[in-house]
């Protein structure tokens, strides 16, 4: 599995910041990529809530016609800069699906330092 960082973004309409993260999902395990080289691993018992919500609304939403492969493993860096591009209106601060197993969570500053395990002390 490739080495993925989030991505600050500007969410259109907001005062925020945000930042595009990536998650890789198989089997009930499920991957953060919390900062460079550094991700946080997650079942489906122990994923944060604000996160199980970001994703049950994904899922729910996802298009399987705009996906990039559904077969692909591994997810190329070219084919990961789509994720700077919302393909769904509304999810600009929700996130949403790239492949079967590649999915981009959008999280707050807060969301993503609790993730990371800074304190902010």
């Amino acid at each position: 599995m490739m080495s993925l960082s989030p991505v600050r973004a500007y969410v259109d309409g907001s005062y925020d910041w945000y930042y595009r993260v990536p998650l890789y999902r198989h089997e009930g395990e499920h991957v953060v990529f919390v900062a460079d080289n550094h991700k946080r691993m997650f079942t489906t018992d122990t994923l944060p809530d604000f996160i199980k919500l970001k994703m049950s609304m994904i899922c729910s939403s996802a298009n399987p016609d705009l996906l990039i492969d559904e077969d692909t493993e591994e997810i190329d860096s070219l084919a990961m800069t789509l994720y700077l591009v919302v393909p769904k209106e509304g999810f600009e601060t929700i996130g949403w699906q790239l492949t079967k197993r590649y999915f981009i969570v959008i999280l707050t500053d807060e969301e993503l330092d609790g993730l990371r395990g800074d304190t902010g002390s």
